[in-house]
């Protein structure tokens, strides 16, 4: 239920997302994540063709919860090491699942699952001795290695990211922390036995930041329209605005106090200040 109550969230975020800015992918991504997210509950079903159908496809909706997050805030992912991550990612959340159906034979308990047994229509040859083994690799392996990547993705694009822009990426450090501690859910519940209620919390934890993350991403994807109307407002003031007063004006604009503007003077093939001082570039 906690995960059916996070869909809805990206459900009403993107279906918002998808009106007011149609133009931007980030209403339709979250849409399809909610119900990815959805879906996902249904491998839980003793229908054979509905268990292997999304046992299989399942551990994709939270690729979805990444690939969200990455695409903040146009709804696109151009970053090299970020696409990168995304074509490592979606084999890996097919290929894990696909392993455990080839050999699951319903005689052993599968992680998270009653103990009832369900059948696999993809079942190749029963060996009972590999399906916890198989989890346990892509809980601990697998899904530790990419929540980590992850993690570090999510905090180099904030670090690389000017003042202004760190604000609206905001919204990130709550995806760095889900993905965290699902990432500590599978991993550390895989080798240790966590006391039940510590499991309970960072849980509830885990799916409060779920359910926020949409939201928060909805109000940055609307603001990132505002602060479009904002540029063409400056745009129009600064016609009226003296040299000298220019470099304040940005600074205002782009809430970044730091900002050092240089003016390029052809005759002179070199930068200079609103004074006409020399100005230094600097190297970054």
């Amino acid at each position: 239920m906690a995960s059916v109550g996070a869909a809805w969230a990206l459900l009403v975020a993107g279906r918002v997302a998808w009106v007011r800015r149609p133009a931007n992918r980030m209403g339709p991504l979250m849409i399809l994540t909610c119900f990815a997210l959805l879906a996902r509950q249904l491998r839980f079903s003793h229908d054979p063709l509905a268990f292997t159908t999304f046992f299989l496809l399942g551990e994709v909706a939270y690729v979805l919860v990444g690939h969200v997050t990455l695409a903040y805030p146009t709804g696109r992912v151009t970053d090299r090491l970020e696409r990168l991550f995304l074509k490592v990612a979606y084999p890996v959340a097919l290929l894990f699942p696909l392993a455990v159906l080839l050999v699951y034979d319903g005689s052993r308990q599968l992680k998270y699952f009653d103990d009832s047994a369900r059948e696999s229509l993809l079942l190749l040859t029963g060996q009972p001795d590999l399906v916890a083994p198989i989890q346990d690799v892509f809980a601990v392996g697998a899904y530790g290695a990419l929540a980590t990547v992850f993690v570090a993705l999510v905090v180099r694009k904030l670090v690389r990211a000017t003042p202004r822009a760190r604000r609206v990426l905001a919204p990130l450090w709550i995806a760095a922390a889900v993905i965290a501690l699902r990432a500590s859910l599978e991993g550390i519940d895989t080798v240790a036995s966590l006391p039940d209620g510590l499991v309970y919390d960072l849980f509830w934890w885990q799916t409060i930041g779920l359910a926020a993350l949409p939201l928060v991403m909805l109000v940055g994807v609307l603001r990132a329209r505002l602060a479009r109307v904002h540029v063409g407002d400056l745009v129009v003031h600064l016609e009226h605005t003296p040299v000298d007063g220019i470099r304040d004006e940005l600074a205002d604009a782009l809430d970044d106090p730091t900002l050092e503007l240089g003016l390029w003077l052809p005759e002179q093939g070199d930068y200079v200040d609103a004074a006409g001082g020399a100005f230094v570039v600097p190297d970054d």
